[in-house]
């Protein structure tokens, strides 16, 4: 029970352990068509296109949204049911406060610059940049990519703004739309869609290596109007390394676009730092 504050932090920041190569094939993502006459094919980048600025259009477009939370942490064996909140500013910040009978216990939050986790019960902290992190470094995954998720939101590695809708891909897999990135070059960035409302079912992200097992998805559910825009109640990730799993589960409620909350957290002098890789390497091995 020593760190449970921190299962979140590492689900989450685990989402691309799955090392990359840079000898992996551009056209190797599995469940993408093959290859068709170039009429086929202007077609589907066409109607690929098309799909995402649909998707784009359902985006909340305000710059700040916040909600309530019930949080269900997995790690292995263990898991921890925890309340919260979600506060979030476009651009600026995502932040994330767990709470047990009533007091924070854990504090998580991605800026552009780096993530910052608060661990009140054992009064330590780890702050580190994207590049500090390898498994993020490999996959291109920063603070962009990582606050489109929380957004339910399409997105390019490296990219920041709104993605590129003639970047994407689209086949069908097992009765669903899928959107991907052709030219990742070493992983494999599948978003499933419901095509009647235009919005994500899943985020899933992999290794283009079969022999890789390595995978996070991050999957949307329980959409409700939140001004007029659709947005998920529900989110649940899900991570596979090697033989080691895990994941969590966010309930939001009381949804809303209060922009009145301290966007960035200051650390107590009182707190130990602790290194980020080496804190999450314990916790992936249960210690």
């Amino acid at each position: 029970m020593k760190h449970f504050p921190l299962y979140l932090l590492a689900a989450a920041l685990t989402l691309t352990a799955c090392r990359s190569s840079k000898h992996a094939v551009a056209g190797s993502d599995s469940g993408v068509t093959a290859a068709t006459p170039a009429a086929d094919s202007k077609k589907a980048d066409a109607k690929a296109a098309a799909l995402v600025g649909r998707i784009q259009s359902h985006s909340q477009t305000a710059n700040a949204l916040t909600a309530r939370l019930k949080v269900n942490l997995k790690s292995g064996s263990k898991t921890f049911d925890l309340g919260g909140s979600l506060r979030m500013k476009r651009n600026e910040v995502v932040q994330i406060s767990l709470t047990m009978l009533g007091f924070e216990v854990a504090r998580m939050e991605f800026a552009p610059d780096g993530v910052l986790l608060i661990d009140r019960v054992n009064k330590q902290y780890v702050k580190a940049a994207y590049t500090d992190l390898s498994f993020l470094r490999q996959a291109r995954l920063d603070f962009y990519a990582l606050q489109a998720m929380f957004w339910a939101e399409v997105f390019e590695p490296g990219q920041q703004g709104s993605a590129s809708p003639t970047a994407f891909a689209i086949s069908r897999q097992d009765g669903q739309t899928m959107l991907t990135l052709p030219d990742a070059p070493a992983l494999r960035y599948a978003f499933s869609v419901d095509e009647s409302t235009a919005c994500l079912t899943k985020t899933e992200v992999s290794s283009k290596k079969s022999n890789q097992n390595a995978t996070f998805a991050w999957t949307y559910a329980d959409y409700q109007q939140v001004d007029s825009k659709p947005f998920p109640t529900r989110m649940t990730a899900a991570f596979r390394l090697g033989t080691r799993d895990g994941g969590f589960t966010l309930g939001l409620s009381r949804i809303d676009h209060n922009a009145d909350w301290e966007t960035h957290t200051k650390v107590s002098s009182k707190y130990t730092q602790q290194k980020a890789e080496e804190l999450l390497g314990r916790l992936l091995k249960g210690g």
